[in-house]
């Protein structure tokens, strides 16, 4: 019995220190997103919010042609933006994103913003001053029942405005 006694404490401060050291191992594998990453380098061009980072980075350096996508206003794209000094003309699209981050914008570059397909934003002036102004079809059903029976004949209005600004909603029609 005290044989057995003395294995059972063997046994039993083995596991104790096996237990520590494999979640020490495991740690690396549970580590969250990049905190910063590279937009071409780092995700080939496109960050998209339901395939590859479903967690906003908190850094996003754009090092090139780059496109937002899918972070809607349930997870909204919360990340700090910054760019490449050394390039020009870049265009950055905004796809299904709601953006809540900051972004600091020199017009002087010749980089274009362009929100589509619901983005929303609220940039600070030097930001707007590189929007890419989008065209924003709205669709108003007549006055009447909702719905219609097939082979009815029935209309709607479509209002195509000459600009829409996404940054402020405005409407130029």
């Amino acid at each position: 019995m005290t044989v057995r006694d003395s294995v059972g404490s063997k046994a039993v401060g083995r596991k104790a220190i096996f237990l520590p050291l494999l979640l020490l191992a495991l740690l690396p594998l549970t580590a969250a997103p990049a905190l910063a990453i590279n937009c071409v380098a780092d995700a080939g061009g496109t960050v998209d919010g339901f395939v590859n980072y479903p967690v906003p980075p908190s850094q996003i350096n754009i090092d090139g042609n780059c496109r937002i996508q899918n972070y809607p206003a349930s997870n909204p794209m919360t990340s700090n933006f910054s760019f490449d000094g050394t390039l020009r003309g870049l265009l950055i699209i905004f796809d299904n994103v709601d953006f809540t981050g900051n972004m600091s914008c020199n017009a002087s570059h010749d980089h274009k913003l362009w929100f589509t397909n619901g983005s929303t934003t609220t940039l600070n002036q030097g930001c707007q001053n590189i929007l890419i102004p989008v065209e924003k079809i709205e669709k108003a059903n007549p006055p009447g029942p909702p719905f219609v029976t097939i082979g009815v004949p029935f209309t709607w209005t479509l209002t195509i405005p000459v600009l829409f600004d996404p940054a402020t909603g405005t409407v130029i029609n």
